[in-house]
């Protein structure tokens, strides 16, 4: 039974993200997808590691032009990604990887595309955000990513390139906003550290222990009022029995209970609850989707 639903849920996802096909090229979009999700080489061909006489050197890649079009490579067309929407977490980011996987992070939850490839990163970026960025950068960002990235290589193809939980985790998590050099990407000075470290050693001096131990106290509450926990206590409470919106979901935790979440921070919870089969979604004529409970 569980083999039927895994198989189910792969054939959901493959038609998901061939709806973004032209409809000449959604068969194959289909077979490719499914290939990719079960792990199934396509047509056969296993994927071979090119020898390193046959990959091309830095300079070749940083000559090969990336054409500026509207639609990418393999007739996925990118250009309805909504630039507002996403524009200030891409304009605001100062690394290409950051860059890379907010492109990543949109294309999978706005238009059900799960892997880009990095002459697809780089269009959208420049197409579509007016960011000047170099493939080599890009592609060397994503290759040192880890696990925040999933690579998929197939032979005589461009590597494709998806984000995984840990690369949401990072996209979701709060940058030092108290340390200006970091966020230019450069080192503070030593004068500035050791400014920073003395104001540390005062200000820890001054507090007693038991304030201390209260700090490090982990909050129970915390938890309670995270996006997955007001997911869990919403779909127990029977408000998924309607389809819902992301929109819908925050307005209603706003109203109802006084919480306030970032819209990025609940389509990962999302996300990760249609992952885990504890909601499902389906898309509307609009491109958004509506979440209910999975009976």
């Amino acid at each position: 039974m569980a083999d039927k639903n895994l198989l189910r849920r792969l054939i959901q996802q493959a038609a998901e993200a061939a709806e973004a096909a032209p409809e000449s090229l959604r068969e194959a979009a289909f077979n490719q997808a499914f290939a990719y999700l079960s792990g199934t080489p396509a047509a056969g061909d296993a994927p071979r590691r090119a020898a390193p006489s046959e990959r091309p050197t830095s300079r070749q890649r940083k000559l090969q032009p990336t054409p500026d079009r509207g639609v990418a490579d393999g007739g996925r067309d990118l250009g309805a990604l909504d630039r507002t929407k996403y524009a200030e977490q891409i304009k605001g980011a100062s690394r290409a990887l950051d860059r890379a996987l907010w492109v990543l992070h949109a294309a999978h939850e706005d238009l059900g595309v799960d892997g880009l490839t990095v002459g697809e990163i780089c269009q959208v970026l420049r197409g579509k955000f007016r960011i000047a960025v170099k493939e080599p950068a890009v592609r060397m960002a994503l290759d040192r990513a880890g696990k925040e990235v999933d690579m998929i290589r197939a032979q005589g193809k461009p590597t494709v390139y998806r984000i995984m939980d840990a690369g949401e985790d990072a996209l979701r998590a709060p940058k030092d906003a108290g340390n200006p050099g970091a966020q230019r990407g450069k080192s503070p000075s030593r004068k500035t550290t050791k400014v920073r470290e003395a104001k540390q050693a005062k200000s820890a001096s001054s507090v007693d222990r038991p304030k201390r131990d209260a700090k490090r106290r982990p909050s129970s509450s915390s938890s309670a009022s995270s996006p997955a926990a007001l997911l869990r206590e919403l779909r127990d409470k029977g408000y998924f029995g309607t389809p819902r919106t992301v929109s819908d979901i925050a307005d209603h935790l706003r109203v109802k209970r006084g919480s306030r979440i970032n819209t990025v921070s609940l389509s990962v919870a999302l996300m990760r609850a249609v992952r885990s089969d504890e909601l499902t979604r389906d898309r509307r004529q609009d491109g958004t989707y509506e979440y209910k409970r999975n009976n």
